[in-house]
């Protein structure tokens, strides 16, 4: 399989490009009244320096999703599921309307407020592809279902190898989406949380009432753990299901004799090339992943404010 994505030194040199690029669009331009004092703050200075390592992020690992999703979508066929592209739509439609309807008053000043919309809208389309992706999956594990379920009975053909070859290419791509999800909202919950001590640094300046109490950012961190787990933990499951379906159809367990060592070698090397069954490295990444906007929303209390 080729690599899925750019090379070490291109990965080096997109990062450094996402940085300047985030790091430059929020603060480029002249400023002046409470936008400048807004900007010499060292709160600021951090939120800046956060958002440019996320649009970092961004440059190194939307190419991987993009490959990773242009992987599942093959193995689909002819039927797409555009249902996952709909409901992703109104998903994202609905997670950045959230921000922007529980955004404190008084916070947003010109020009930050609209490039703060701009930075959300641009993380979306960077996460559509993790997305729309695994869901995608499903579709991939119901046709290898079928397929495995009409050979039933057959003898070793290129349709039982053609189901293993998918299901362990869509088990990687699964984990890669995930983790590249995980990381893009982790770096988001950072960077909000940013984003809040630079507008209570401001609040400061110009002794202006606000209310951006610190459990927004929590709360922005958990809501979007949760809605990763409900995107992976179906995928996940399914995908062990189809597995474990194939593994029942090749090598049933026998109702009429002792199992032989034959059958047990064999379903223990099937069992294992599908990765089938509770696996404590994948585990521990799944639950890293999954965990990790919830965290650095936790930790984001040790930034300065």
């Amino acid at each position: 399989m080729e690599p899925l994505g750019p090379p070490r030194i291109w990965a080096w040199l997109l990062a450094l490009a996402g940085f300047l690029a985030g790091y430059c669009y929020l603060t480029a331009g002249e400023l002046s009244g409470e936008a400048l004092k807004f900007s010499k703050t060292t709160a600021f200075d951090l939120w800046s320096a956060l958002a440019g390592v996320q649009t970092a992020l961004w440059t190194v690992v939307g190419p991987i999703a993009v490959a990773s999703f242009a992987q599942v979508w093959r193995l689909q066929g002819p039927r797409k599921p555009w249902s996952a592209v709909l409901s992703y739509v109104l998903l994202a439609a609905g997670l950045w309307l959230i921000p922007l309807l529980l955004t404190p008053d008084g916070q947003p000043i010109e020009p930050f407020s609209s490039r703060v919309e701009v930075l959300t809208l641009l993380g979306l389309v960077v996460a559509s592809p993790g997305v729309i992706g695994m869901w995608s999956i499903l579709s991939v594990l119901k046709n290898v279902g079928i397929r495995v379920k009409e050979s039933a009975g057959d003898n070793w053909s290129s349709v039982h190898s053609l189901a293993v070859q998918d299901l362990v290419e869509v088990r990687g791509a699964l984990q890669r989406l995930l983790a590249i999800l995980g990381g893009i909202i982790a770096a988001a919950a950072l960077t909000t949380a940013a984003f809040r001590n630079s507008v209570l640094a401001l609040a400061k300046i110009t002794n202006k009432p606000l209310d951006f109490p610190f459990e927004w950012v929590v709360g922005y961190g958990l809501f979007f753990t949760l809605m990763l787990a409900l995107v992976y933990g179906p995928v996940y499951n399914s995908l062990e299901r189809c597995g474990q379906q194939l593994l029942e159809t090749r090598f049933p367990v026998p109702t009429d004799s002792d199992p032989s060592a034959d059958w047990y070698s064999g379903r223990e090397r099937l069992a294992g090339l599908l990765q089938l069954g509770v696996r404590p490295g994948e585990s521990f990444k799944a639950g890293v992943s999954i965990l990790a906007p919830l965290t650095a929303s936790l930790l984001a209390v040790l930034l300065p404010s």
